[in-house]
């Protein structure tokens, strides 16, 4: 699965609906409030600490609704699918080839290989990121 890492303000507020078709994961970030007000259909929507705990999950967000979380420092967003999402107290496990600066491994985009979710779940949640084998995407 494809993720594309929308970083700027710009990206943020074009967010999914400049992907029609999409078939993967935005990444918000940083973020913590987020709308459906462009979107033609629900969403998944999840909201991540910095440390990486899944806060809350919402799954099939409809269009014109508004969902923030103050304590979020992004969020993920998929167009509604009945693929596996993220649950509250899930763990994100960001994995990359070199050892991010400093202490918010947030803060390193480029070059993430996969987003592993580390719960209690049969099968981890893994998600292809840029810098691994799968063609980096961009907004």
């Amino acid at each position: 699965m494809k993720m594309i890492f929308a970083t700027t303000v710009l990206a943020r507020l074009r967010g999914l609906a400049a992907l029609v078709g999409f078939d993967g994961v935005l990444v918000l970030a940083p973020c913590r409030d987020v709308h459906t007000f462009s979107m033609a259909g629900p969403i998944d929507i999840a909201f991540v600490s910095l440390s990486g705990v899944v806060l809350e999950s919402h799954c099939g967000v409809p269009p014109r609704r508004r969902l923030r979380n103050r304590r979020a420092a992004l969020v993920l967003e998929r167009f509604e699918s009945s693929d596996p999402w993220f649950e509250a107290g899930d763990h994100l496990v960001l994995s990359s080839r070199r050892r991010p600066n400093g202490d918010n491994p947030l803060r390193v985009t480029s070059s993430f290989t996969s987003l592993e979710i580390a719960s209690g779940r049969k099968t981890p949640l893994l998600v292809g990121c840029p810098g691994s084998e799968e063609e980096r995407s961009e907004l």
